[in-house]
């Protein structure tokens, strides 16, 4: 294994995902209508494969990345003691249904990115226009596996090696 692997920094980030659900209830054959302000903070990490693939890792949402606001307007009090009842019940859905998306196989899917693949489909330039090179054939001649493109009367890469 390469020493400076164990240098590369642990890169993370976190996704805020703000919004509003609007709710509608009923309480004592009162129909009751209120919202909630919901936040939800989802720690991301980021891995790197060889040869060229970034992955990214989502940890699983508790009730710790979770904020509720109930925003009851224009609510009695005592209507207000009754949604907290509603609190728990709607985070342990919100918390149920984010886990659940966040281990999808369409969201896996999207989460891996194929840096090498992109760019082999792009194709990189030379430095001359009629030359096209794959970064496959790039990363080889880097790594002295096969000889890089030359055109007439420019000298090779075992030519190249006797200059100064």
């Amino acid at each position: 294994m390469d020493p400076l692997i164990n240098r590369l920094p642990n890169v993370a980030f976190v996704l805020v995902l703000n919004g509003v659900l609007n709710l509608q209830a009923r309480l004592a054959r009162m129909p009751l209508k209120f919202s909630m302000n919901v936040r939800i903070r989802i720690t991301v990490d980021v891995k790197t494969y060889a040869p060229l693939t970034i992955k990214l890792h989502f940890t699983p949402v508790g009730h710790g990345n979770v904020d509720l606001e109930v925003d009851a307007h224009n609510t009695p009090s005592e209507v207000l003691e009754k949604l907290k009842i509603v609190k728990p019940i709607v985070l342990d859905q919100i918390i149920r249904e984010v886990n659940s998306r966040l281990q999808s196989e369409d969201l896996t899917e999207a989460a891996t990115i194929d840096i090498l693949k992109m760019a082999e489909a792009s194709k990189i330039e030379t430095g001359h226009l009629t030359d096209l090179i794959t970064p496959s054939e790039a990363m080889a001649a880097v790594q002295g596996v096969i000889e890089p493109k030359a055109s007439a009367g420019e000298p090779t890469g075992s030519e190249l090696s006797g200059q100064v």
